[in-house]
């Protein structure tokens, strides 16, 4: 089976899905403030309107928790250009590092997180954060103690004692939770994100 053919396969697949879970939703105005792209495929996939600034890039896991700790401070400061290391643009938003990973340039991450903050529903917030890049017991702590009502770690461990937990059962990659966009395998529709209800959990008003 060629690139095109799979790929156009794929599509059918996970056409079916994205209806049948568009379908399900009832809650749309909906701003999803995620540690990484998962909120962002979350919203494609839905086909729903990019209300947050976290859409296209990531933070490490103890600055995610820094900004969503100190949300409405963050949002005020105004970013400043940072050397990067990789092949994207980084980003200083006060002390805390914004990887600009699928854009293309500084000024283009920076528009479109100044347009989106003002899209911004407040009394719609859903926050997700994931288990990977850096993430240490203090930081699934601390997000696990910071009282907003949506909340979901999404972890590859079972985990009890953290309230707002949701595991992801064979998604360890050997040292963190996998990338949770990718698909499960080249014949499904279905990501490895399917397997977190977020349907149910953005539903709850």
């Amino acid at each position: 089976m060629n690139k095109k053919i799979k790929q156009k396969y794929r599509k059918i697949l996970r056409g079916r899905i994205d209806k049948k879970n568009r379908s399900l939703l009832k809650n749309r105005d909906i701003t999803i403030i995620s540690a990484n792209c998962v909120g962002g495929v979350i919203y494609h996939d839905l086909g729903l309107a990019f209300n947050s600034p976290t859409i296209n890039l990531f933070f490490s896991a103890s600055d995610y928790v820094k900004f969503v700790s100190n949300f409405k401070h963050y949002l005020q400061c105004e970013l400043v250009e940072t050397s990067s290391e990789f092949d994207y643009p980084c980003a200083l938003c006060d002390d805390i590092v914004l990887h600009m990973v699928h854009y293309h340039s500084f000024e283009e991450g920076k528009m479109k997180w100044e347009e989106r903050i003002r899209r911004i529903n407040y009394n719609n917030l859903y926050f997700i954060m994931v288990d990977r890049d850096g993430c240490e017991e203090k930081d699934i702590v601390a997000f696990d103690n910071i009282p907003y009502k949506h909340k979901a770690f999404l972890t590859y461990k079972e985990r009890p004692e953290i309230k707002c937990a949701v595991y992801v059962p064979e998604s360890s990659d050997g040292e963190q939770i996998r990338d949770l966009c990718q698909y499960k395998s080249r014949f499904t529709g279905k990501r490895w994100l399917d397997q977190f209800d977020y349907v149910t959990f953005l539903n709850d008003k």
